[in-house]
């Protein structure tokens, strides 16, 4: 069945030229690549055709959205095609010309900076190292400068050891310059890092199964989950099949009986994600928010803030 959502997201690029600290590349088992334009546009094309109620694009996944060499006809196609695109990025590879092309056609961008100061940056990032944070931030200056209106600039930050120093100072830095921030202690990615205990008051499902966003990996395989980076709870391939069929199969039908009937603990990766945690533990995580109120953003999807939550604690 298709999950309740409004919202597509397309993972164009698994490559990243950052190695952030808490992020599990080097666990990352999928090919390292980038999306196809003619694969996109078979993606694309069969959303609209089937999927008539989704509204918004997301172009992010496992990698920087813009080591895609044919990034800019994909944000130009999904723009004629969807009412909302949003983009997450690092903003490194960008510059002012790319930075005025993506103002043209996406509703929010969210980037991803979690330092003030160039030596965490690169402690927490490791970036290359002509990449400097000042730069970064003059390019963030310059989005909120010449956004249009409706356009938000949104920032995240996960507080990691690295740079706990830094998060006050962080927040009141932004938190007037930009549209939204958020920070965040960071989530295990399942079984890729460690930073989330799972609690004992766990949550039937994360909602994910019912309610989150339709995720199609960069070789057009679609998956259940963002937070499953390795991609183990595929569910269909949009090369051969179309997303009716996908979400009407055995795979997903098996996955969501499982969450509606208080199974979860059976799909390996559910049993260990931390995204069943109940609400009020995921709320500590959910460190500042400079729009919504914690307990009601933990249980919302990042860019769309569409509810999640199926069931109370």
């Amino acid at each position: 069945m298709l999950t309740n959502t409004d919202e597509l997201r397309i993972e164009t690029s698994t490559l990243c030229n950052y190695s952030c600290v808490m992020c599990p590349r080097d666990q990352l088992k999928r090919q390292k690549t980038t999306m196809s334009n003619q694969l996109f546009d078979l993606i694309t094309d069969k959303a609209r055709m089937e999927l008539k109620h989704i509204r918004s694009i997301t172009i992010s996944g496992f990698g920087e959205f813009a080591t895609d060499p044919d990034w800019r006809y994909k944000i130009e196609k999904s723009a004629s095609l969807f009412d909302r695109l949003h983009v997450i990025t690092n903003l490194s590879l960008l510059g002012i010309s790319d930075l005025s092309f993506l103002l043209r056609f996406v509703s929010d961008l969210r980037i991803s900076v979690y330092a003030v100061s160039d030596a965490v940056y690169h402690e927490v990032h490791h970036p290359p190292s002509r990449h400097r944070l000042e730069d970064i931030q003059a390019k963030i200056v310059y989005l909120t400068q010449q956004k249009n209106p409706g356009q938000d600039i949104v920032l995240n930050y996960l507080e990691i050891d690295e740079n706990v120093h830094q998060t006050a100072q962080w927040i009141d830095f932004w938190k007037d310059r930009v549209d939204l921030i958020e920070v965040w202690k960071p989530h295990n990615w399942i079984d890729g890092r460690s930073y989330r205990v799972p609690c004992s008051h766990r949550l039937a499902t994360c909602g994910r199964p019912f309610k989150g966003p339709i995720q199609v990996q960069v070789d057009g395989t679609v998956n259940v989950c963002c937070f499953d980076y390795n991609g183990e709870l595929e569910i269909g391939d949009l090369k051969s099949e179309g997303f009716n069929a996908i979400f009407d199969g055995e795979r997903m039908c098996w996955i969501q009986d499982k969450h509606r009937n208080k199974q979860a603990d059976d799909i390996p990766q559910c049993r260990v994600c931390d995204q069943r945690n109940c609400l009020s533990c995921k709320s500590r995580h959910m460190l500042y928010n400079s729009r919504f109120d914690r307990k009601e953003r933990v249980a919302m999807t990042s860019t769309e803030y569409e509810n999640l939550q199926t069931e109370k604690e």
